[in-house]
């Protein structure tokens, strides 16, 4: 799977958005591709991803997201350098939990993904905050 960069921290929140019918049904497409296996291989990569393309954000007309794309590369550079992954490399699902886990608290979370200039439709549900809190309580004991 190749994500940019600031869609390593969706995954926080992927198991309980799937439950959700507006998520489910904008990621229909792919929702049942995606693998929770902690094997799972993903790549870091520079530009858009398969989960801008089906986002509410996307604008088919101009070809990119609706939401800005020099914010959006922003918030990848900064979550990039917050795992310390750069683009191209290649890292199991695991292996950049435990780095978010490490790396990201839940004001940082809250900074880049809340209300603001990163803000993300999905951060008022809770999921991926709930998500980030749950790793965070598996991996930093």
């Amino acid at each position: 799977m190749n994500l940019m960069g600031h869609h390593h921290l969706c995954l926080l929140g992927f198991e309980g958005l799937r439950e959700e019918p507006e998520f489910a049904d904008a990621y229909k497409a792919f929702i049942d591709d995606l693998s929770d296996d902690p094997d799972t291989v993903i790549e870091t990569i520079y530009g858009y991803d398969l989960f801008c393309y089906v986002c509410p954000y996307w604008t088919d007309e101009e070809g990119r997201c609706s939401t800005g794309w020099v914010d959006k590369i922003e918030k990848d550079a900064e979550v990039r350098r917050l795992l310390g992954v750069r683009v191209g490399e290649e890292h199991t699902l695991e292996q950049l939990q435990r780095r978010i886990a490490a790396a990201i608290d839940e004001e940082k979370f809250a900074e880049l993904c809340g209300p603001g200039k990163f803000e993300c439709a999905w951060y008022p549900m809770g999921h991926c905050l709930n998500g980030l809190r749950a790793l965070r309580q598996r991996f930093c004991r």
